[in-house]
């Protein structure tokens, strides 16, 4: 299966391209987690990029894309395709 779960915190406002119907919001989200090594834990952190529709009408969503929100976000990985030299 191709689905997902993940908690992070948003690192800027969504970058919002609106359509007739509904818009199509861009956002990264900052992930983190520890781990040892040696003697000493070590914080790693990674910035996850997300998309995700949204109808016009649901304006709290939108509401929740703003850097420093914590969000938990449920989703599929999508591949992109890869022609080489074209």
């Amino acid at each position: 299966m191709n689905n997902f779960s993940v908690t992070g915190y948003i690192c800027k406002d969504a970058d919002v391209k609106n359509f007739d119907k509904a818009a199509i919001a861009r956002f990264g989200i900052i992930i983190k987690h520890s781990e040892r090594r040696g003697n000493e834990t070590v914080t790693v952190s990674s910035i996850l990029s997300l998309e995700t529709w949204v109808k016009k009408e649901d304006t709290a969503t939108m509401e929740l894309l703003k850097k420093g929100k914590e969000v938990t976000v449920e989703g599929f990985f999508k591949p992109e395709s890869y022609t080489k030299d074209g």
